[in-house]
């Protein structure tokens, strides 16, 4: 905690570009916090490709933050993430589904089936809900 107030009495008032610069010069690693703000305006991530385009489901093209690390063999982000409410129907279907099953373990059905839980399962048309 000691060390943590000296830190920030020191530089409370220095500018932040200048005092990476004066640290990285000295060899220490360090480097601006930044919020998304600054992630999509920094030109550096930009040519990096940390802040790759996406595809939304309605066909519309936008950034998001991408990953901080570079695939060796063609992996990429292309999809974006679901909309609100995209995908509703079915996981309240499958959610119906699973509990007029008479498993004891009828949400621990939905969440595999959702893929939120670890378990391998077998999603057959008439029956939603086997767990393997």
């Amino acid at each position: 905690m000691e060390l943590d107030r000296i830190i920030a009495d020191q530089t409370v008032n220095r500018d932040v570009v200048e005092l990476v610069s004066e640290l990285q010069a000295r060899g220490v690693a360090a480097a601006k916090s930044q919020n998304s703000i600054d992630m999509v305006s920094d030109q550096t991530l930009w040519q990096r490709g940390f802040l790759p385009e996406v595809t939304e489901s309605d066909g519309h093209i936008r950034p998001i933050v991408g990953t901080p690390w570079k695939m060796t063999r063609g992996a990429a982000l292309t999809d974006g993430a679901p909309r609100m409410g995209e995908h509703t129907a079915m996981c309240w279907a499958t959610f119906w589904a699973c509990r007029q099953t008479s498993s004891k373990n009828w949400l621990m059905q939905v969440l595999r089936v959702s893929g939120l839980a670890m378990g391998a399962v077998r999603t057959d048309p008439g029956s939603p809900c086997k767990v393997l």
